[in-house]
């Protein structure tokens, strides 16, 4: 079963949402407004993990626009997890023709080394009415334990633009 924590939004450009605690579903979307990217992971001496992260735009009343990251994440065998990361972090941001308008960042390394499979989901809101060239946007950074590597980024492909 998949735990869903809603994340802390932040905006650079008006209102900030707060997350919610745990809840279940996703918002809904239409499927050219979202984009899925997929990321696997072999950890040293630990199950190894795979990423997926679903980015969506929206419009929002008053011309308003909302980024959404929907991460999910699953262990490839049924082993309880160990400390498998120092750092994941996961930064999403609503971007008008690729700049920044509204960013919020989550710190999902706790609930990474603590579960097997989960989720999160994240957003960013911008109230900049301003129409053409919204997209979502992600960037996941993370250090794998006992790997010797340091922190890795992961620039996650972004959404399709919307007007």
């Amino acid at each position: 079963m998949r735990k869903w924590k809603m994340g802390v939004a932040a905006a650079t450009t008006g209102l900030a949402m707060v997350g919610l605690g745990v809840g279940a579903g996703t918002p809904a979307y239409a499927d050219d407004d979202c984009r899925t990217s997929h990321k696997n992971l072999s950890l040293p001496n630990k199950p190894d993990i795979s990423f997926t992260i679903q980015l969506c735009i929206t419009n929002r009343p008053a011309g308003a626009h909302e980024a959404f990251a929907k991460v999910t994440w699953g262990s490839w065998d049924g082993v309880d997890s160990r400390a498998r990361f120092d750092k994941v972090t996961v930064q999403v941001r609503a971007e008008k023709y690729d700049v920044s308008k509204a960013s919020a960042t989550g710190n999902l390394t706790a609930r990474m080394n603590a579960d097997d499979d989960g989720g999160w989901l994240g957003s960013a809101y911008s109230t900049l009415n301003s129409p053409g060239g919204w997209s979502a946007d992600a960037t996941v950074t993370y250090n794998v334990n006992d790997d010797g590597k340091g922190d890795m980024t992961w620039d996650v492909y972004g959404s399709p633009v919307i007007s």
